[in-house]
């Protein structure tokens, strides 16, 4: 290889781990080039960008997250929605006011089982509900067709007909509607819950591990196969997000790129505003003191 080309390799390196090394660009645009080059997500409409906004220096599934509702995960939007919401101009604060006021913008395409909770089918779910109970059964040490396991599959089929159909006012994020995706949620955080309840009443042959329901949702929905979702069912996986996307492992996240959440061509329109006004007031002193006299008639 070339001095030149590892020379190339070593800046664009550097400039992903360290956005101080970036150039001035907007962090619009460097959020519309990665949704440009991305393609759609297997089986899925969904095209594979996303964005994530952070203050920290790395990404990684936050361990002490400020909301208890929702899994341990990396959370982020799909770029394409960011860029319809920004329009391409407005800063991130404007367009995504829960994540756009952060120091950085994590942008990457992720890969693994990733699930569209808006199309998801209810046969896939129902596959995804017989990898819950096996699950369940091998933590239990109940083996099939016993006694214990013909109890206790009854138990499970009603707790997830409750996840189906009923209301559950603790769990008001989750559209409590039918629809397979939301379905799917509630009841992956219903079966975590009840994991733990069985771990701390000392009904497990095996270990669980889990010191939080927020963990214990996120170590079932991995278990299961699940490497991440996407929610454009609107509130599925948080009632005041229309529109996200979590995933469960740093390993679910490829080619990442860091930059600075800046730049937007509203704010240098508005930088430059303001320092030519700043120009004029320093060569034209008595004129902007007539303009304020005047203003104040």
């Amino acid at each position: 290889m070339k001095i030149k080309e590892i020379t190339a390799i070593t800046q664009v390196s550097e400039a992903r781990a360290r956005p101080d090394l970036n150039p001035k660009i907007a962090v619009n645009q460097y959020i519309l080039n990665h949704l440009d080059n991305a393609r759609p997500l297997r089986n899925t409409s969904v095209i594979n960008s996303f964005v994530n906004f952070t203050d920290l220096d790395f990404i990684g599934p936050n361990a002490f997250p400020e909301y208890k509702t929702t899994p341990i995960g990396i959370y982020a939007y799909p770029s394409e929605y960011v860029v319809i919401e920004s329009e391409d101009y407005f800063p991130m604060r404007k367009a995504v006011p829960w994540g756009g006021i952060s120091k950085y913008a994590n942008i990457f395409s992720v890969k693994g089982n990733i699930v569209d909770l808006s199309t998801i089918s209810a046969s896939t779910v129902k596959e995804y509900y017989r990898k819950i109970i096996n699950l369940y059964f091998q933590y239990r040490g109940i083996q099939r067709g016993t006694q214990q396991w013909k109890k206790d599959i009854d138990y499970l089929e009603r707790l997830i007909l409750i996840s189906e159909f009923d209301y559950h006012p603790t769990h008001p994020e989750i559209a409590p509607d039918g629809r397979p995706g939301p379905t799917l949620w509630r009841a992956t955080k219903d079966m975590s819950e009840l994991l733990m309840e069985q771990e701390a009443t000392g009904n497990l042959t095996k270990t669980w591990v889990a010191k939080s329901l927020i963990s214990s949702w996120r170590k079932l929905l991995l278990a299961i196969g699940i490497d991440g979702a996407v929610d454009r069912a609107g509130g599925v996986i948080h009632e005041n997000e229309p529109v996200q996307a979590v995933f469960f492992s740093r390993k679910a996240i490829e080619k990442n790129i860091r930059v600075y959440n800046r730049y937007s061509p509203e704010e240098v329109e508005a930088s430059k505003k303001s320092g030519e006004i700043e120009k004029f007031k320093s060569r034209y002193p008595d004129q902007v003191v007539r303009d304020t006299e005047s203003d104040a008639d």
